[in-house]
């Protein structure tokens, strides 16, 4: 989840403290990968499809949007971002795009060992993000001022990391990504709820998002590892560290869309209650 509020649960730095598919066209891994080769906006990084380009139809702007409406648009029961096995990454995925992201528990660190991608499946994820609204918990400010208060949150972020199979990913800075207003959709047990904040089923607008985004090429069949890392510094003071052992497997992965998104206006049951505040929740009343 993680990737506050990415921090509320990142408005998580959800998460990371922490949506689904718009506009598509099909592509190849081959396809992608020439995407890469032939635009050298890629700051560096010929895994990593370029911040300036329209990856599958979407700028990265328009797909961190995607990426918390995916987010908001699962319950809890189930939900990826709570997952510390990556067992449950299917969920709610469609399209040629997966969502990847970091972690609601207590320490913001995990090593998710089960996640299975499709092959010719680009990865999209945050390093850190943070999205603000007026819902969770009330607020009055206008688009501008959820904007700058976005804003100042990813302006703290620093030390971040990321690889690939060991291979580091460069220049987060041009990977930075402000999206416009967007509206979710919650279902029941929705994460809202599960942070304390009575807010039932229905959509929700505007959020406003900021933070730093990757795309990867689809990779190839095989396992592969990708670790991630980023902090929120002063006064937050918030780390996150997650480590995905991927299997990317020529068939579709159990759970995964077929088409449209599915109604996911009802969860299969409730969250489990929290033992100890998790660490985005630390952070969302820090934020709040």
């Amino acid at each position: 989840m993680s990737s506050f509020r990415s921090l509320r649960v990142p408005a998580l730095v959800l998460l990371a403290l922490g949506i689904v598919i718009g506009l598509v066209f099909v592509a190849t891994t081959a396809q992608a990968g020439k995407a890469v080769r032939d635009d050298n906006g890629n700051a560096g990084n010929p895994r990593v499809l370029p911040p300036g380009s329209m990856p599958y139809g979407l700028s990265y702007s328009e797909w961190s949007v995607k990426w918390w409406q995916w987010a908001y648009g699962l319950p809890v029961a189930g939900h990826p971002l709570f997952d510390e096995t990556g067992a449950d990454c299917a969920a709610g995925q469609s399209g040629p795009v997966w969502f990847l992201g970091g972690v609601f528990n207590v320490s913001g660190t995990t090593v998710r060992d089960l996640c299975t991608v499709p092959v010719g499946k680009a990865l999209f994820f945050p390093i850190l993000n943070v999205e603000w609204d007026n819902f969770c918990p009330p607020g009055s400010l206008t688009d501008e001022e959820l904007r700058a208060t976005a804003a100042w949150y990813m302006d703290l972020a620093t030390d971040m990391s990321c690889e690939v199979d060991g291979r580091p990913i460069y220049n987060f800075g041009a990977y930075r990504v402000a999206g416009d207003p967007f509206a979710v959709q919650l279902p029941n047990d929705n994460l809202w709820q599960y942070f304390g904040c009575d807010i039932g089923p229905g959509t929700y607008s505007p959020l406003v998002p900021d933070g730093f985004y990757l795309m990867l090429a689809p990779l190839p069949a095989g396992a592969h590892t990708l670790h991630f890392r980023g902090t929120v510094g002063d006064p937050i003071n918030f780390t996150l560290d997650i480590t995905y052992h991927l299997t990317v497997s020529p068939h579709a992965a159990p759970g995964e869309l077929s088409g449209a998104p599915a109604d996911m206006s009802v969860s299969p049951a409730g969250a489990p209650p929290l033992t100890q505040p998790s660490t985005w929740g630390r952070v969302k009343a820090t934020y709040r």
